[in-house]
């Protein structure tokens, strides 16, 4: 029981740390590196209005294209991740049916008084 304790707190902190950083929309690298992308062509693109050089339909129409060029790449990370958490838990049932079968407690009878 102190084994399996130690195994599910460690799995909880783990849980834990992936669901606060890696929650979908939040923190992951590829939703991360979209919206850099995107502020980088708003300030460039801002300035670049601001002076003259571009209209704001090209602008908005390129930040268009920064977002579809990102959410392929965002899909494909999100289902790496699931594929990823099949392969886990398939491991965990595999080991759960290859573990040896444990044998019932015997019947306890109370003596009679």
């Amino acid at each position: 029981m102190e084994q399996f304790r130690e195994f599910n707190d460690d799995v909880y902190h783990v849980e834990l740390w992936r669901t606060v950083l890696l929650r979908p929309g939040r923190a992951r690298p590829t939703t991360f590196i979209g919206n850099l992308s995107y502020v980088a062509v708003a300030v460039v693109g801002g300035v670049q209005v601001a002076t003259g050089q571009i209209t704001l339909g090209s602008i908005q129409a390129f930040i268009q294209y920064v977002r579809q060029f990102n959410q392929p790449l965002t899909q494909v990370a999100g289902m790496y991740n699931t594929l990823q958490s099949g392969v886990a838990s398939a491991e965990r049932v595999f080991d759960l049916l290859d573990a040896e079968e444990e044998s019932p407690e015997p019947d306890v009878t109370l003596p009679s008084p």
